[in-house]
């Protein structure tokens, strides 16, 4: 196992960018609005979480290492440790190197499949988030935050991983908060890239089990009216299903996303009643899935 340095620090909801030689000096670069590729708060001073500048690498698995930080902007909800936590890492990646992270993890636990996207003019610049790691203020500091990289695919390491850096082996990351510092509150609507061609094969949509609306667009599939503030929301999540009709012109997620048989993956967006948020994202689909 080796430890590396690294191109990580700044957090917060977004976080900033800041590069990490092997003295472990911080050298923060001026704010950069281009990644994260949404709006959201910037200033590190207003988060409660950093990662560590050296990582470890042990074969194809790279490991952070999470640390908690006092708050120097008194006052800030984006500070309180009692509604804020470490929910996503999102790192600037280079757009070819999709499905590269195979299994991610936190404290040797297996959470969520990480996803990936595009951003960008032509989609020239992507993001992976590992997201679903569920770290607070009060077990975070420590903690091993891992994901273990395809040796076979393009990407088997960070160089040739992460983009965007002027220091091979170093990778931008953001630290996305859920809680009070939630770019999106309340959500209000939830909107799936598809097809025209899969109108009619949504036979029903579910909150918790319980049916609600569903409207169409061209090329976009809406459940609206959810209108669901974080408060709403429980620790374990609550759950959206989408059932597709096994006859109809779509009955998979392969079939019914837009960009599927290419990207493995599904992209929708969450929006707020004033719809001037949120940003895209995407998650992978399950093998088999029909909903």
């Amino acid at each position: 196992m080796g430890r590396r340095a690294t191109t990580l620090l700044l957090a917060l909801l977004c976080a900033g960018v800041a590069s990490t030689f092997a003295d472990r000096d911080l050298l923060q670069s001026p704010a950069d609005n281009r990644f994260p590729p949404y709006g959201c708060v910037r200033d590190a001073d207003a988060s409660r979480f950093r990662l560590d500048p050296l990582y470890t690498v042990s074969g194809q698995t790279i490991c952070f290492t999470a640390h908690v930080v006092p708050c120097n902007k008194k006052g800030s909800p984006c500070c309180d440790a009692k509604k804020v936590d470490f929910y996503k890492l999102e790192l600037d990646v280079v757009p070819t190197c999709n499905r590269a992270i195979t299994k991610v993890t936190v404290n040797g636990q297996r959470v969520l499949a990480p996803t990936f996207n595009f951003y960008g003019t032509d989609d020239q610049s992507a993001i992976y988030k590992l997201t679903g790691l569920n770290l607070t203020v009060a077990n975070a500091e420590g903690a091993q935050i891992c994901m273990t990289l395809d040796k076979n695919g393009p990407c088997p390491n960070l160089v040739d991983l992460c983009d965007n850096v002027s220091v091979p082996g170093s990778c931008r990351y953001a630290i996305v908060e859920s809680g009070t510092c939630d770019c999106c509150p309340p959500m209000a609507k939830i909107e799936w890239w598809t097809k025209d061609a899969c109108r009619g094969s949504v036979k029903q949509v579910t909150l918790d089990g319980t049916k609600v609306d569903q409207q169409w667009s061209k090329g976009t599939f809406k459940i609206p009216g959810l209108n669901m503030p974080a408060s709403a929301v429980p620790d374990a999540g609550r759950e959206v299903c989408i059932e597709l009709d096994a006859k109809g012109t779509c009955p998979s997620l392969n079939t019914f996303c837009a960009r599927a048989a290419t990207t493995g993956s599904c992209y929708y967006v969450a929006f707020n009643q004033a719809k001037s948020c949120c940003p895209v994202d995407t998650f992978g689909i399950p093998t088999g899935a029909r909903h």
